[in-house]
């Protein structure tokens, strides 16, 4: 099953840029062994189409440490790695020079925990060279090199990088594909909330969600599951065309009761996924308060009306012109 999570419009950062290669620099390559003895090259998978994230840490790092615990990327890789979609890898990249393997693996001096349980795609030990060949002057520094080459003066393919940061999966996803132009391979909708999220003296509201197709593949039909406040609703089905690139807004229900709206989708293209989200849904109360008019005019006072309805269309008052 997959499992692509919601597309929020902010990105998440968790530090602030100093002076390093700006957006859009060309990602210097490298060729480096992890601490498998297994040697990448990172030129080698951005030519085969694949987005890459380079993660720069260093095992005594507090902020380091608190990301990792996140789990972001591991999530990144397992929805979008080798094992997942086959459209995304990602750099651990430990690089200050002077911890030791013990440091990596938790049990030296100079570290936080042990950093390679869990961690899924490739580690590498001392890359202090790599750091410094990309100018970078903190930790963490995460980048995110896009698959656009494009022939440099030298004959060669260069790419493109972008500081995604310490962002959450779904800047993350942004980065690596939205704003790389990189397509997930398959049907990949991505869900933002744009329904209403009040609802005025008691009337009704609708939620609705935008859905964004990241995909090589046409979204054509889509389940969703609905509840408010721990309440089923009526399964919302969806059925069109939403081709890569393309959003569609899809309605959730019209409700009157306020609260917490839960919604996930379960089913795309007829295959089972997950994707939820949630949003909560306040109620204003009515008011006993007296509303004052008061209305500059012109010189023609007489040519002045206005009127003041109620939500549901009544008049309450109201003063006619002459």
């Amino acid at each position: 099953m997959k499992h692509i999570y919601m597309l929020f419009a902010a990105l998440t950062i968790g530090t602030t840029a100093l002076a390093q290669l700006p957006d859009g620099s060309i990602a210097p390559d490298f060729t480096a062994t992890d601490i498998n003895g297994v040697e990448w090259n990172l030129y080698d998978l951005l030519d085969e189409g694949n987005t890459v994230i380079l993660d720069f840490y260093a095992t005594w790092c507090g902020p380091c440490w608190d990301y990792k615990e996140t789990g972001i990327l591991e999530d990144l890789w397992s929805t979008f790695g080798p094992e997942g979609t086959g459209d995304l890898y990602i750099f651990s990249l430990e690089s200050d020079g002077s911890t030791t393997a013990e440091d990596l693996a938790g049990t030296g001096s100079n570290t936080l925990g042990d950093w390679i349980t869990g961690t899924p795609f490739p580690m590498f030990d001392n890359m202090e060279n790599v750091f410094d060949e990309y100018t970078n002057t903190y930790y963490p520094t995460i980048y995110t090199v896009c698959p656009d080459g494009v022939m440099g003066s030298d004959s060669t393919m260069q790419y493109t990088l972008v500081e995604s940061g310490q962002a959450s999966f779904d800047g993350h996803v942004t980065a690596a594909f939205m704003d790389c132009a990189n397509s997930i391979t398959g049907a990949a909708p991505i869900m933002s909330y744009n329904g209403d999220t009040s609802a005025c003296g008691g009337g009704d509201w609708t939620g609705s969600t935008s859905v964004y197709n990241l995909g090589s593949d046409d979204v054509i039909a889509m389940t969703f599951n609905v509840a408010l406040n721990g309440a089923a609703q009526a399964d919302v089905m969806w059925e069109g065309v939403l081709s890569n690139g393309g959003s569609e807004t899809v309605v959730l229900g019209t409700f009157s009761e306020v609260g917490e709206l839960d919604y996930a989708l379960v089913s795309v293209n007829g295959n089972a996924w997950t994707a939820e989200d949630a949003v909560a849904v306040v109620g204003s109360s009515e008011a006993t308060s007296y509303v004052q008019v008061r209305i500059t005019t012109d010189n023609w006072p007489e040519e002045t009306s206005w009127d003041i309805y109620a939500t549901d269309g009544s008049f309450v008052a109201g003063i006619a012109s002459g």
